[in-house]
């Protein structure tokens, strides 16, 4: 048998695809741990998730029917909770383990289509970039929604070129996991809309008949449409029955607070700021202030984006595919629901922002290769780095379980209100040890009359009007004279 030298393994990565998917798969793995990233959204995701887990439904914080997340992500975690009901922080990174190593085989698969011996770089490219990694650590929808989005794609791809009987049941399974993907994101749903324009173009290129252009665009468009319909409707009558303040998807892509011109503005640039950094190195928390365009949007990230748009029209038209024509929808929902989530909103499309660069690059094939693999090395690098803060922050901030379990357990029984003014990530993390929803306020004084019990830190100063209950460290749990 040859032996092979590790030269061979950089100089050839191709041909030793299989080693080099086990170590991007490795590399997820060495960041599974017991410590947790908080936040607001990841918050109420694991309290979906341990109502799911625990046999109480579709609630979040104790019993609360109106969701306002999307239940498909809690879902996939839920079985966490079965094995461990408190905190299975363990569990939940080898499910998001398991999520993304089945994204990197789809996406590896896809990369195989339409960039041959290349597609082991563009899957790099994705694999290690810091947003991806960034987010595969916190408990939010981003890598069970590519998992199930790059597959759909592969089923509705392999339709298109299968016999018509194949060809149906291919494009079923394909609608099926986008109708779960509407319930992960409803924007998943213009998956559909891109398979349905890629079979139109296709259709007047002569390669398959409109026919079957209208029934397998149909099925899906169809089956994605329920789907999305089903998850608003639904959240709009556990909307109601909380009350007519409760925000919607529907009301803040409406949001009627803001003129359309102001809010497509805002959103260009917010879209246009998150592809530049994804793609940059370096660049992934670097942005202007809300409606500043300059230094950063205009002259780093515009030119960017010139490029991928650039780079994406050579890629759509020269090997049409589904998540390519995907993509306008995808953008243009974000650009008008425009709201602030870091790069959140853009992540998901990492395989096409790649995938366009690399067509934009064809001229100049033979630095190509090189650079790509430069940005790998650079992204990896970057990754690292962020890496190597959450592993600190994460140290930093599991001292604080037992206080807050001791402080939530006073409090548990009690019906009542409350709130906290404390450090966000100390807020979050308390919501998840007491699973209920109470606001998190920067100061005692914006704490509302109707609530009754306070947990304050002590940097945050004293709350007149509020008797210490409890203590736990420098925190107080508080209430109300």
């Amino acid at each position: 048998m040859e032996s092979r030298s590790p030269k061979d393994y950089l100089l050839k990565p191709e041909e030793h695809f299989v080693f080099w998917l086990i170590v991007f798969a490795a590399l997820l793995a060495m960041q599974v741990g017991s410590g947790w990233l908080p936040g607001p959204d990841e918050s109420s995701y694991l309290s979906m998730a341990r109502s799911l887990g625990t046999g109480h439904g579709f609630t979040r914080f104790s019993g609360e029917r109106y969701l306002h997340y999307a239940p498909g992500y809690p879902l996939l975690i839920a079985p966490a909770f079965v094995l461990q009901a408190v905190r299975p922080f363990v569990a939940i990174g080898l499910i998001q383990w398991a999520l993304a190593v089945l994204f990197m085989l789809g996406l590896y698969l896809w990369s195989r289509k339409y960039f041959g011996n290349h597609a082991l770089l563009l899957t790099a490219l994705v694999m290690t970039n810091v947003g991806f990694w960034y987010y595969y650590r916190r408990t939010v929808p981003e890598i069970g929604f590519m998992a199930a989005m790059i597959w759909a794609v592969n089923l509705l791809t392999l339709a298109t070129e299968r016999r018509i009987g194949p060809a149906i049941g291919l494009t079923l399974a394909g609608s099926a996991l986008i109708a779960f993907l509407c319930w992960i994101r409803p924007v998943g749903v213009f998956i559909a809309s891109g398979f349905g324009l890629m079979l139109l173009v296709l259709a007047c290129r002569g390669r398959v008949s409109w026919g079957r252009c209208f029934l397998l665009g149909g099925i899906a468009c169809v089956i994605a449409l329920a789907s999305a319909i089903g998850f608003i409707s639904r959240q709009s009558v556990t909307a109601a029955e909380r009350g007519p303040d409760t925000v919607t998807y529907t009301g803040e892509l409406l949001d009627l607070n803001r003129s359309l011109p102001a809010r497509v503005a805002e959103g260009v640039r917010l879209r246009i700021t998150e592809v530049g950094r994804l793609l940059i190195p370096g660049m992934f928390k670097s942005y202007d202030a809300r409606g500043r365009w300059i230094p950063n949007t205009l002259f780093i990230f515009l030119p960017v984006f010139i490029v991928f748009a650039i780079g994406w029209w050579r890629f759509a038209m020269s090997a049409p595919n589904v998540l390519a024509w995907a993509f306008p929808f995808y953008l243009g929902l974000y650009i008008v629901w425009w709201g602030e989530q870091g790069t959140r909103y853009m992540m998901p499309m990492l395989p096409i922002l790649w995938a366009s660069m690399w067509f934009f690059a064809a001229p100049w094939d033979r630095f190509r290769r090189p650079v790509f693999a430069g940005l790998v090395a650079a992204h990896l690098i970057v990754a690292g780095i962020y890496w190597t803060g959450d592993l600190q922050q994460t140290r930093q901030l599991a001292g604080y379980w037992p206080k807050l379990d001791r402080l939530a357990a006073a409090v548990q029984s009690e019906p009542a209100n409350g709130a906290i003014c404390a450090d966000r990530h100390i807020g979050c993390m308390f919501l998840v040890a007491l699973d209920r929803g109470w606001p998190i306020v920067e100061k005692a004084g914006a704490v509302g009359p109707g609530v009754r019990w306070l947990l304050i830190s002590d940097d945050r100063g004293d709350a007149p009007g509020f008797t210490t209950k409890a203590r736990a460290g420098d925190l107080r749990l508080m209430e109300r004279d």
